[in-house]
């Protein structure tokens, strides 16, 4: 008997941990499809598209061009202007932080001590589960803080650099998102307790549950509402196409430290979304496996071996299932975010502009799909939205020479102090003369034209390294300050 049991427990975590296997390698199929129809989305055309008419404007007093100057910086570079700039808008962020830490301090205070409190102080004996998850959620807090109130610089000097790395790895499970997940948790079983309160005559106590849930709804209310009173620093990222290697540099270094400052647009493209997704796979699968994990330990505890083996085939028809669907909803959404128009890219820059900043405060990240007839036209919008915009030409080369339009673009449009290139040590030669060859053809109209001494910032990147991560951020916030 003694051995059935063991068979049968040793069958049961088998199950489970290859439950988990099959959960990942559904999660990598769907990820592998997706990338795919982007890719074929990307490749066509738009039906729906408004063909602008070819622009025939002839400028006859074409401003004598000023002579343009282009800045060659290094993370070595002295920019004390940027780095006081820089040191405003962390010491903003940081305070910000601190207000966040000390509403959610809250929160879980009032979760806490209003049903004990309210209950005569029996409450604590009769709903363990509920008290846990405010421990869990105190605990969680204060870690968050202690972990992450420094994560507003990108390059750290000393021994706060030494010890950087080691914080994130030690700090990384202590997040915003987890947070959110287990304040859900703790609404759905303080719901249940009052629930339960209710159903037996104790309305105060039922009441004193209630009370944290709506008190909870009103800060993320009023965190929502304040978010849209905070500056948006919109930053517009172009660059070379289809360059895995330069979008990890860009999207999962650079974005992860502008979220504090304002949003960034791009022109998604596959390798965007390699990242992307990469990204949001490192922070969501944890919380997918655990989830499968407890609810298949749910229905098979303490199950016969004939039952497990039944319920794991049942939920791996059941996770490919959902995977399809998960497919074909996603694929769906994904068609329906492609732009068509510019009026419907401006219906979205203008929800951006209603609702900007995302629970933990950070502003939201705007990719922006287009079909190969309309990226011009995604490109011009965002161009006139953007605050500053970096102009990334890692990868640049003789035969990958893709952003020479959108160079002349910008320059024709924006004033160069606004822009802040960036390119690799191998292709600054090519870069500045790709610069001076379109600042040659500038457009007529040209806002450049009235600036009395144009100079262009080109950043050079050799390590792409943490010190060299902070000098572009320094850059684009003193560029976003028009300096």
């Amino acid at each position: 008997m003694l051995l059935i049991v063991q068979d049968t427990a040793q069958m049961g975590l088998f199950l489970r941990l290859l439950m988990l296997v099959v959960a990942y390698l559904i999660v990598k199929f769907t990820r592998r499809k997706l990338l795919k129809k982007l890719n074929v989305l990307m490749m066509t055309t738009s039906k729906k598209a408004i063909q602008e008419p070819a622009d025939e404007t002839i400028v006859e007093d074409k401003p004598t061009l000023k002579p343009l100057t282009i800045r060659e910086l290094t993370s070595s570079s002295e920019l004390p202007d940027a780095k006081t700039i820089r040191a405003t808008m962390v010491s903003r962020a940081q305070a910000e932080f601190k207000t966040l830490f000390l509403t959610d301090l809250l929160v879980v205070a009032v979760y806490g001590l209003v049903p004990y409190l309210c209950s005569f102080l029996v409450v604590y004996m009769d709903a363990p589960m509920y008290f846990f998850y405010v421990f869990i959620l105190l605990i969680w807090t204060v870690m968050r803080f202690i972990g992450h109130r420094n994560q507003f610089k990108a390059y750290k000097s000393g021994i706060f650099g030494f010890l950087s790395p080691l914080s994130k790895k030690l700090f990384f499970p202590f997040q915003a998102l987890w947070c959110q997940v287990l304040f859900i948790f703790l609404m759905l079983i303080g719901l249940k307790e009052a629930v339960l309160y209710f159903s037996i005559g104790e309305i105060m106590v039922g009441i004193a549950f209630i009370v944290p849930i709506l008190f909870h709804l009103y800060t993320m209310w009023h965190r929502r509402k304040k978010g849209r009173e905070k500056t948006n620093i919109k930053l517009l990222i172009l660059r070379v196409f289809l360059l895995s290697d330069t979008s990890v540099f860009t999207f999962s270094t650079l974005a992860k430290y502008w979220k504090h400052f304002g949003s960034y647009f791009t022109v998604a493209d596959p390798s965007f979304y390699r990242v992307f997704w990469k990204r949001q796979y490192k922070r969501n699968f944890p919380i997918f496996i655990i989830v499968v994990f407890m609810i298949f330990t749910f229905f098979t505890d303490d199950q016969s071996m004939e039952t497990i083996g039944a319920m794991f085939a049942f939920f791996t028809v059941l996770l490919l299932i959902g995977a399809f669907i998960y497919i074909a909803k996603a694929t769906k959404s994904m068609s329906n975010k492609f732009m068509h128009t510019e009026d419907q890219l401006k219906a979205r820059l203008a929800d951006l502009d209603q609702w900007p900043t995302k629970y933990d405060n950070t502003f939201k990240e705007f990719p922006v799909m287009c079909y190969d007839n309309t990226w011009k036209v995604g490109v011009n919008t965002l161009v006139h939205e953007a605050s500053v915009i970096m102009m990334d030409l890692r990868g640049f080369s003789e035969k990958n020479k893709g952003c020479e339009f959108e160079i002349d673009f910008i320059l024709d449009h924006v004033p160069v102090h606004r822009i802040v290139f960036v390119c690799s040590t191998e292709a600054v030669d090519l870069v500045r003369k790709t610069i001076t060859e379109r600042w040659a053809s500038l457009a007529g109209d040209s806002p450049n034209h009235k600036i009395e001494d144009p100079k262009a910032a080109l950043f050079i990147t050799e390590k792409e390294n943490s010190k060299e991560l902070q000098g572009i951020m320094d850059l684009l916030l003193k560029a976003a300050q028009g300096v």
